[in-house]
């Protein structure tokens, strides 16, 4: 089993991004509950900013391409929705470093664990660069999310 440490390496390795304050994508990994000193949400705040991160890109990014509200709008539901996100965690090998609860320990994350991993991980590396949604939207695009593969 991967140390928290190891763990990060390889999230770092995987999004492109190395933390300068590694608490931030550490607790990015976190399952509510999963670490003592950690607040008892785990990622959930983070994936709540990561979250209105990603519809603040897509409909800037597609604003841009002249798609229509429309479009975009659907595009959002489909990038967003709890489904899409985890299979992407899945596919990506983000599930394997999930820091679980105690409870967790010999189960499979569950699905709104792992979407909220990957909404936590677009939070932590927007937090960790100073606000900076550049970041966001390399990470976005290395991990497959837009543009669509």
């Amino acid at each position: 089993m991967a140390s928290i440490r190891e763990k990060l390496q390889q999230l770092e390795a995987i999004i492109g991004h190395q933390f300068h304050n590694a608490d931030l994508g550490i607790a990015s990994l976190c399952a509510a509950g999963a670490l003592e000193a950690a607040t008892t949400d785990g990622n959930k705040l983070l994936a709540m900013t990561g979250d209105n991160l990603l519809r603040l890109i897509l409909v800037d990014e597609m604003s841009d391409r002249g798609f229509t509200r429309g479009q975009i709008q659907a595009v959002i539901n489909r990038l967003s929705a709890n489904e899409y996100l985890g299979d992407l965690c899945r596919r990506i090998g983000v599930e394997a470093l999930i820091i679980k609860n105690n409870s967790q320990r010999n189960d499979r994350p569950s699905l709104i664990t792992v979407s909220a991993a990957i909404e936590a991980i677009l939070a932590a590396v927007w937090k960790d660069t100073g606000k900076d949604l550049g970041a966001v939207v390399n990470v976005i695009a290395r991990i497959g999310l837009w543009p669509e593969p």
